[in-house]
């Protein structure tokens, strides 16, 4: 399957079910739900419980997460340290919600201990970011609304996927790690964002999220960009690609960061990047 084919279908899959949602956003009569007390542990997290109208609701959140608009005044939990569970449990929420990456992980395990419902998300695929919206939409009793936050979604990355029907999409290889030198494989929610933003994956064979590569199997695929996401000082391996006229691109590392929820951000950010003029 080409790289253009593979976009469609995942752009199929992620419109699957949603053509049928409400175009507006309801708000469920406040007689129906009661008020939540939510603690956010991922700024991807509260732009969601944002998105489905609960912001009011979170009584504690990440640092990052107090940074965004029209999120109040929740308490702060900083970095997630030890100190924060005191203050989580002063505060006694329904529920704490966010991604399972290995800071939220750590203080989850910490606030279950005391007796406290914890849900951690892991969404590594486009369909799962679907699944995982879905999922808080439940645990705050907004499901409609989740259904139109879904299917925005799904909409809003069409419209950028779609960009490229029927132009050249440029070969690329997304460098993860540089020691050793590690790629996006042909798998997973990296895989899917470069594919949606207009991109052919030059190590796009299924099955793996990522590879380890040597230098001459880069030079082999002789992709016309390289984006590297991984840090490393320009004088790394990683920009070896120069030496047959390879552009360089370097990313923000959270762009090539598991698991996630901002799929639009994401595929939104590869698109101006790969092509900045269009």
């Amino acid at each position: 399957m080409s790289s253009c084919s593979a976009a469609a279908a995942l752009v199929a899959l992620l419109m699957e079910g949603c053509d049928t949602a409400p175009q507006s956003e309801p708000s469920p009569p406040a007689d129906v739900r009661n008020p939540h007390g939510i603690a956010s542990l991922s700024p991807e997290v509260s732009r969601i419980l944002l998105d489905l109208g609960v912001g009011d609701e979170i009584v504690a959140a990440d640092a990052a997460s107090r940074d965004l608009p029209g999120i109040g005044d929740p308490v702060d939990l900083g970095e997630l340290e030890d100190v924060s569970v005191a203050r989580v449990a002063e505060l006694a929420p329904d529920v704490a919600i966010g991604l399972a990456d290995a800071r939220s992980q750590a203080f989850a395990g910490k606030l279950e201990a005391l007796g406290f419902h914890v849900v951690l998300l892991a969404p590594r695929t486009a369909n799962e970011i679907d699944a995982a919206v879905l999922r808080i939409g439940d645990l705050v009793a907004r499901d409609m609304r989740a259904r139109v936050v879904a299917a925005r979604t799904a909409r809003e990355v069409s419209e950028i996927a779609t960009r490229r029907d029927g132009k050249s999409r440029l070969r690329v290889a997304l460098v993860i790690r540089c020691d050793p030198p590690t790629v996006a494989g042909g798998a997973g929610l990296i895989h899917e964002t470069l594919e949606l933003a207009g991109a052919e994956n030059v190590f796009h064979e299924p099955g793996l999220e990522e590879r380890t590569i040597t230098g001459s199997e880069l030079a082999e695929r002789a992709p016309e960009a390289v984006l590297d996401a991984s840090g490393a000082a320009p004088a790394s391996p990683c920009f070896e690609a120069a030496a047959w006229g390879a552009r360089v691109e370097s990313l923000p590392s959270r762009l090539a960061t598991l698991p996630a929820l901002d799929l639009v951000e994401r595929v939104r950010s590869l698109h101006e990047i790969l092509y900045p003029s269009q």
